[in-house]
């Protein structure tokens, strides 16, 4: 079996922040895809262009950003395992965010 380190953790949890920024590409997708069916001719036909327009570029940056950062969480798979604390390890902040019970 072979051994969990950090660095297998934050590979393995990087699928975490990659599906948020598929998520976020194609909210991004369908905002821009709405853009076309507004009628340029009725008067709130620009605020609502520019609006969903300035949204899907900010969904586009966020999805960029977090795509960049599952890669570089992916990237310290081989990461070199440090000693830990063990009492910082079952601190109950810790244990809390981990979703475990101490043993």
């Amino acid at each position: 079996m072979e051994q969990p380190t950090c660095g297998k953790g934050l590979a393995e949890h990087s699928v975490v922040p990659e599906k948020l920024a598929e998520l976020l590409a194609s909210l991004a997708e369908s905002l821009e895809a709405h853009v076309p069916t507004i009628d340029s001719k009725d008067p709130n036909g620009l605020p609502e262009r520019e609006a969903y327009g300035a949204l899907a570029a900010e969904y586009h940056v966020i999805a960029g950003r977090l795509l960049a950062v599952a890669r570089q969480m992916s990237g310290y798979r081989d990461l070199p395992m440090a000693r830990h604390h063990e009492a910082a390890l079952t601190a109950p902040r810790f244990v809390d965010l981990q979703g475990e019970t101490p043993d």
